[in-house]
């Protein structure tokens, strides 16, 4: 089922042994966007900070298959925490946050807070921007370059 949720992303080595998860989760932030806007198809990236784990699903998806999707989340490897997801909305979720990608282009803005092998970093998703940005130590909004 994740190949139906996420056909697109063989080469992203998301959680798969990469040199920095955290680089693969900004690449997956950028593929959902170009992908949401190639397929003209809303895309969502789930966030589960309590969990450690992601998970995607898209506007196409029925009831059963965003269940699905959901149970066979991504969990990522083990010197990687998730801390807590910040929307420009509001502050800090650590239970699912999901994060929209639309088929005109745009984003939810976030910030996707993470420790990996004991460094902070953060990686900002704008509505705007058409990369997310990796930056160390946990940004909030109003220190974002």
């Amino acid at each position: 089922l994740i190949f139906f949720a996420v056909p697109a992303f063989e080469n992203i080595r998301l959680i798969s042994g990469s040199s920095s998860s955290a680089v693969d989760l900004a690449g997956l932030a950028d593929a959902l966007r170009e992908r949401a806007v190639s397929l003209q198809v809303d895309h969502q990236l789930h966030v589960d900070p309590s969990a450690n784990r992601i998970w995607i699903t898209d506007s196409r998806m029925d009831d059963e298959t965003l269940e699905k999707t959901g149970d066979d989340a991504f969990v990522l490897s083990e010197n990687m925490d998730i801390l807590a997801v910040r929307f420009l909305s509001g502050g800090p979720l650590d239970a699912d946050a999901v994060i929209r990608f639309s088929r005109q282009g745009h984003s939810d803005s976030a910030l996707i807070h993470l420790a990996e092998n004991q460094e902070n970093m953060t990686v900002r998703i704008d509505s705007f921007l058409p990369r997310a940005i990796l930056s160390s130590g946990l940004a909030e909004f109003e220190n974002c370059d």
